[in-house]
């Protein structure tokens, strides 16, 4: 997003937490490879991620797999008229309103 010349605050706060949880969750697939069974668990909602049979500790993000950004400033750059003539300016006379003919 920023190199769209769009400033995204939550792109910088996904990133720390991407960091944050990358390291917490190497750490404790290390610690439990390291202690086997005498590991103590940690009951939380990250502990319960990693220990999702589809979790992978090896995935990177991908940003070509995202979906489309939004970019609600993409239409400032360009010249483009206020005001369109199109086919059915002439059929509506020229734009006036209904209670402006009688």
């Amino acid at each position: 997003m920023l190199n769209l010349g769009i400033y995204n605050p939550a792109i910088k706060h996904q990133k720390v937490l991407i960091k944050h949880l990358k390291k917490q969750a190497s750490k404790r697939l290390q610690e439990k490879e390291q202690y086997g069974d005498s590991w103590k668990r940690p009951d939380d909602s990250l502990q319960d991620i990693i220990e999702d049979e589809n979790f992978d500790p090896h995935i990177h993000m991908n940003e070509s797999l995202q979906g489309k950004s939004f970019e609600p400033f993409r239409h400032l750059n360009k010249n483009v008229s206020a005001t369109k003539i199109s086919k059915n300016f002439v059929v509506f006379r020229g734009g006036k309103h209904a209670d402006n003919l009688l």
